[in-house]
């Protein structure tokens, strides 16, 4: 486990709980996503903060949303820095839910289980959501590994990923496809 598991499930636990009660407080907020994840939706230690600060500031370290986990903020705030896990642990990317029917299923994280139960929904997530062509040259993953590839560790981290969950076989090197996104709605979160 690269980071202390009571802060990364304090933090996973705190943005699915400020989404979701957002989310059925006035689901209106999310037709514009954007503005909805970018507005404060919680006050930690007196800091009013939003799901992106939550995300990109503390689970990511400092990552901006669109660097798609290549580019980090180098003026983060001492706040930040102080509250910020010490490596980004990719699986979190399975963890969080954000509202959306193709987000991974919504769930309260236990620091005492904290790594097998992200290695459990990580490898979930990748066999329901990934998608082998006819022919096996081809195999369409989700999104969210596009999005986040450098916290993956680019193309040969999201292929050892995918390995590791055996989405692919050990020697197989299929053309990767991202897979659309479904941003509709979803209250039930349980995807």
């Amino acid at each position: 486990m690269p980071d202390d598991p009571s802060r990364i499930a304090f933090w996973l636990n705190v943005y699915n709980a400020a989404v979701r009660t957002r989310l059925l407080t006035d689901p209106s907020l999310y037709r514009r996503r954007w503005w909805f994840f970018a507005t404060h939706a919680v006050t930690i230690a007196g800091k009013a903060m939003s799901p992106n600060a939550i995300e990109h500031g503390v689970l990511r370290r400092s990552a901006f949303a669109l660097g798609l986990g290549h580019a980090r903020n180098p003026w983060p705030s001492t706040f930040e820095r102080r509250l910020r896990v010490e490596r980004v642990d990719p699986r979190i990317h399975f963890a969080l839910n954000c509202g959306a029917r193709s987000c991974p299923p919504l769930a309260a994280w236990d620091p005492a289980t904290l790594d097998a139960d992200l290695e459990r929904a990580t490898g979930a997530y990748l066999a329901s959501e990934s998608r082998r062509s006819a022919d096996g040259r081809e195999v369409s993953v989700p999104r969210l590994l596009l999005w986040y590839r450098g916290d993956f560790g680019g193309g040969p981290g999201i292929r050892a990923l995918l390995r590791h969950h055996r989405v692919i076989g050990v020697t197989e090197e299929p053309r990767i496809l991202y897979a659309d996104y479904d941003w509709s709605l979803d209250l039930d979160g349980s995807a």
